[in-house]
């Protein structure tokens, strides 16, 4: 081969191989994380975690975390699935990642509401038993007991009594003869929160 053949052959192999570098050098173009691919994950590291599966759970779950990293939701799944391993370490710092993302709402509030209550009668009204769906010992007293602390912190002068009149009359009645200014009523109403597969806890 001549001379200026083989310059014009090694000229263009280096220049092929430039290219090829330049190609393999050039940074990757970030793609946004898809949300739809991201609650399909959520959703089946829950139902994996839900079945006992932890193992499995974690391993969806973090790669869905690798491909959506800012996803507070998928932070904190993980972090259930890394406690269900007895990961507590691994648990704690994504559940400190979940936070960062989306921090806890702040805690209620500790000081009395304007007036104190002054003058106020809070009737606490439960709902009624014995339907199919309500749980057993419904009203649970747990709900009546930290309504009723609840109220003592942001309405301390207040009076809070329980009151299940049977008519419209009845109660009219029953609140004349109180002599309060203002009348609050307070029904405790059904609370069956659980776990979901789409929502969680």
């Amino acid at each position: 081969m001549p001379r200026r053949a083989r310059r014009a052959l090694a000229g263009l192999a280096s220049l092929l191989a430039a290219c090829q570098t330049s190609r393999d050098a050039a940074p990757a173009t970030p793609t946004e994380p898809d949300p739809l691919v991201s609650r399909h994950v959520l959703e089946q590291g829950r139902a994996l975690l839900r079945e006992g599966r932890a193992d499995d759970a974690v391993g969806v779950l973090q790669s869905g975390v690798a491909d959506d990293p800012e996803n507070a939701r998928l932070q904190g799944a993980l972090a259930r699935a890394l406690e269900a391993q007895g990961r507590t370490e691994d648990a704690a710092a994504a559940w400190a990642r979940a936070d960062a993302l989306a921090p806890p709402a702040p805690p209620l509030p500790q000081e009395a509401l304007p007036g104190r209550g002054a003058g106020t009668l809070v009737a606490i009204v439960p709902a009624e038993a014995g339907t199919p769906e309500s749980p057993p010992a419904w009203p649970a007293p747990d709900l009546e007991r930290v309504l009723v602390e609840r109220l003592a912190v942001r309405l301390p002068e207040a009076r809070v009594m329980r009151a299940d009149p049977g008519s419209v009359g009845a109660a009219r009645q029953w609140l004349a003869s109180q002599g309060a200014q203002v009348a609050l009523s307070l029904a405790l109403e059904r609370s069956w929160c659980g776990f979901t597969v789409k929502d969680g806890e």
